[in-house]
C-alpha cells in the first residue's frame, strides 16, 4: 500500500497539497476498510486457533 502511495504522489507531482489530502483520505478510508474487516473474521480466527492448539487424545 505504501509503495502505490508514493508512486502516486510521484505520478502527481507530489507538491500539490489537494493531491497529498486526496492520497491520505483514500488511505484512511483503506486503513477502516482493513480494521472493518479484521473486526469481522477475529472471532473466526480466535475459534480456528483455539481449536487448532489444543490437543484432544
Amino acid at each position: 500500500m505504501e509503495a502505490g502511495y508514493q508512486r502516486k504522489l510521484t505520478e502527481t507531482g507530489g507538491d500539490s497539497g489537494d493531491n497529498v489530502k486526496g492520497l491520505e483520505k483514500e488511505t484512511e478510508a483503506k486503513i477502516q476498510n482493513l480494521k472493518t474487516k479484521a473486526g469481522i473474521i477475529s472471532d473466526d480466527v480466535d475459534m480456528l486457533l483455539k481449536n487448532v492448539t489444543s490437543v484432544k487424545y
